[in-house]
């Protein structure tokens, strides 16, 4: 294997390890079970809360119901937490058709950041946009992530002993991206070839979610 794409899959293992800490999926529970959403783990200053999409933000508040919150660093541990949106305040901007802005920020109260940590890690912002960048980038290895969960991949609930579990499936993979505007990413990934809703990621450091994510297997010489 060239030594190119060696330290390439190394730094890619490296940002996935890092990601999956700080990512979320967004579930409907119960009887027609589905993947929801995704969103990214954030603070700034005292603030802790959820980096997501305005259109999903307002998918989840048109439930009115409850909201199952995935932890995407548990692997197939069973979870059961929730959130509950009219207990929330978010910050959106944008509207549909979605062809322009389309990002909101959950805010989460003390108790549930303090369930949620438990497990997970809320990205610093204020670090996060002040750390240095270096004057040319041409030399750096190009290395992006994805993550969602996958409707397609949402299996039936389940009852025993009184408890309901539905099994949800998300994608977590690293790629180079080729191309990006408002609304269409198209990752070209290094080891698999899927299609879904996730998060566009910005040199290393999740940043927001991208309304489709087109992925495509990587042809290594």
């Amino acid at each position: 294997m060239p030594e190119e794409i060696a330290d390439r899959d190394k730094v890619a293992d490296a940002v996935l390890d890092k990601v999956k800490h700080c990512t979320i999926g967004f579930a409907r529970a119960g009887e027609t079970p589905a993947a929801k959403g995704s969103g990214v783990l954030i603070k700034r200053g005292d603030r802790h809360g959820i980096l997501t999409c305005t259109h999903v933000d307002k998918y989840l508040r048109d439930l009115k119901r409850s909201v199952g919150i995935v932890r995407l660093n548990q692997g197939l541990a069973q979870q059961s937490a929730t959130l509950e949106m009219d207990e929330v305040f978010s910050y959106a901007a944008g509207e549909e058709p979605w062809e322009g802005d389309d990002i909101a920020f959950i805010h989460l109260p003390p108790h549930l950041v303090g369930n949620i940590e438990k497990d997970c890690v809320f990205l610093d912002a204020d670090k996060n946009f002040t750390k240095p960048e270096p004057e040319d980038s041409s030399s750096l290895l190009q290395v992006h992530s994805v993550f969602g969960l996958v409707e397609k991949f949402t299996g039936t609930t389940t009852r025993q002993g009184g408890r309901a579990t539905t099994l949800l499936k998300g994608v977590l993979t690293s790629g180079v991206l080729r191309e990006f505007d408002k609304l269409i990413a198209t990752l070209e990934c290094f080891n698999e070839n899927l299609a879904a809703r996730a998060a566009a990621v910005c040199g290393g450091s999740t940043c927001a979610n991208a309304t489709t994510v087109t992925l495509r297997p990587c042809t290594i010489g």
